[in-house]
């Protein structure tokens, strides 16, 4: 895995809508706004599980869970990843599992 931490899904910016609309994350404006809410924070808990830095966590699923799985950070990213299936595929480890997210 490429160590990928550029945050052009963070840091990209309307200046054109009216209120300015900062990074291309919807979810931003529901949640902390902490990076893991962010492609960028997905993609290292990701490749921190990968290299066995993290374990599977409710508070993991929280987060995780509340991507809307749109793919417009995979867009504004620079590199060719499909960054919704490696969501889609944490969220199944997560729900194989019993993680799920808050209410559930």
């Amino acid at each position: 895995m490429r160590n990928i931490a550029c945050g052009d899904c963070r840091e990209q910016t309307d200046y054109t809508a009216n209120p300015q609309k900062w990074g291309v994350c919807v979810a931003r404006e529901h949640t902390s706004g902490f990076e893991a809410f962010f492609g960028r924070g997905k993609m290292q808990i990701i490749r921190s599980l990968w290299q066995g830095k993290l374990e599977l966590s409710k508070e993991m699923a929280d987060v995780i869970f509340q991507c809307l799985t749109c793919n417009a950070c995979s867009e504004a990213c620079a590199y060719d990843m499909d960054n919704v299936a490696l969501y889609e595929a944490l969220r199944a480890e997560l729900v194989d599992n019993n993680l799920f997210f808050g209410f559930i």
